[in-house]
């Protein structure tokens, strides 16, 4: 008879990432100059169903930024900025006047957020566009260390139908002195999109202070960033198929962004858990292997509340070629 041998422990495991192909991101480079230019925005519909609308051009078209403001035919106390004569409603104030903004490719969302998240996001980047202007980033040259990914995130439109730009009108809107415009930051190159971003929200309840385990995140696609919009949220701990990732308190985490030179301090008190701090563009991988299905992998967060009712919305943020989103 054989002697009893103790059982190896499985070896705990390691968080899948996913990045952009080195050789493929290399290939992204832009070779035209950036233009800015009116002629990248094809049809301005204006208001429709509330929402002021843009036809960008697609084809020869390649985004670094799409950028949007106020322009009033009249000063506003307090409110507005003059340039020669030329008068643009404050990139702080856009939020009164603006709701909700959607970038929009074959009709479908990509990325929607409010005009003041879409605001705290870029002040995060430290993404700077001026003191009048908000708008949708294409990252690369602004959050990535390495040059390689510089170009990797710029929208390229080769293979859109159509690509709209719709922002929600508020009531304060006022058309009789304002208008929306839009300044793409564009290249005549043709080219394929490659890797962008999504958006998509969750959002639950927690009852009672203490520790709540939340474990409907997607894992279907590579998660970027997870911003978690609620009060009172002392603790975070997030675990990616029984490996931890994070597991600390709001001021070590954002200890951590800062020495990454990010601007946690625009989020108000929010968590926001960013998988591509480190300036590489690393998500946590897809758990959609046959392997990973067979034992129920997933993705889960602890949060510690300190409050008695806890309502939280997850916008989560997941990154990929184009094709391969959801």
């Amino acid at each position: 008879m054989k002697p009893k041998t103790k059982r190896a422990q499985r070896a705990q495991p390691d968080v899948r990432t996913s990045e952009p192909n080195k050789g493929r991101a290399n290939a992204a480079k832009l070779k035209a100059i950036t233009k800015l230019q009116p002629d990248f925005v094809e049809i301005a519909h204006g208001n429709r169903s509330g929402y002021d609308t843009f036809d960008l051009r697609v084809g020869a078209a390649t985004y670094r930024a799409i950028t949007f403001g106020i322009r009033t035919t009249e000063a506003i106390a307090d409110v507005t900025a003059e340039r020669n004569g030329v008068h643009y409603v404050q990139r702080q104030f856009l939020k009164n006047y603006i709701g909700n903004v959607r970038l929009v490719p074959n009709g479908n969302a990509l990325q929607e957020l409010t005009v003041m998240e879409l605001n705290q996001r870029n002040d995060y980047n430290v993404v700077q566009f001026g003191p009048v202007t908000s708008g949708f980033a294409f990252p690369g040259e602004f959050a990535y260390e390495n040059d390689m990914y510089t170009d990797a995130f710029a929208l390229g439109t080769a293979n859109f139908r159509s690509l709209r730009l719709e922002l929600k009108r508020k009531d304060a809107f006022d058309e009789t002195i304002m208008e929306v415009v839009v300044m793409p930051w564009a290249s005549d190159e043709v080219r394929y999109t490659g890797f962008t971003y999504k958006t998509e929200r969750l959002n639950t309840s927690f009852a009672g202070a203490g520790k709540h385990t939340y474990t409907n995140l997607p894992i279907d696609d590579d998660i970027k960033d997870i911003w978690i919009k609620g009060e009172g949220i002392s603790h975070v701990k997030l675990e990616i198929d029984g490996d931890v990732i994070i597991d600390c308190d709001q001021f070590q985490w954002e200890s951590f962004l800062i020495e990454k030179r990010k601007n946690p301090t625009s989020l108000a008190g929010e968590w926001f858990i960013d998988v591509h701090a480190e300036r590489m563009p690393r998500s946590i991988a897809a758990l959609d292997r046959p392997v990973e299905r067979k034992r129920n992998a997933r993705a889960t967060l602890t949060l510690t509340t300190t409050q008695a009712t806890t309502p939280v919305e997850f916008l989560l943020t997941t990154s990929d070629l184009y094709g391969a989103i959801r």
